[in-house]
């Protein structure tokens, strides 16, 4: 059995970059410099991406499990 939601969404989702920056970078006290050079890509694509102008894709998302490292 399913709800259909016919309310339309209030709030816009949050982008990953935005998530990133906030619980991320913080705790860790990385610049977009230090991440950038973490995930080998420029300082450009690293701060594109947090300020949400760039969409994470797949080949970003690897990158950025790699970080994190195994559980």
């Amino acid at each position: 059995m399913s709800i259909e939601n016919s309310e339309a969404r209030k709030v816009e989702p949050t982008h990953p970059g935005e998530m990133l920056l906030e619980d991320f970078m913080l705790d860790y006290r990385l610049t977009a410099g230090s991440l950038a050079e973490a995930l080998r890509v420029s300082r450009q694509t690293a701060n594109e991406l947090l300020r949400g102008r760039r969409a994470v894709s797949p080949a970003m998302a690897l990158r950025l499990s790699r970080l994190r490292g195994p559980k």
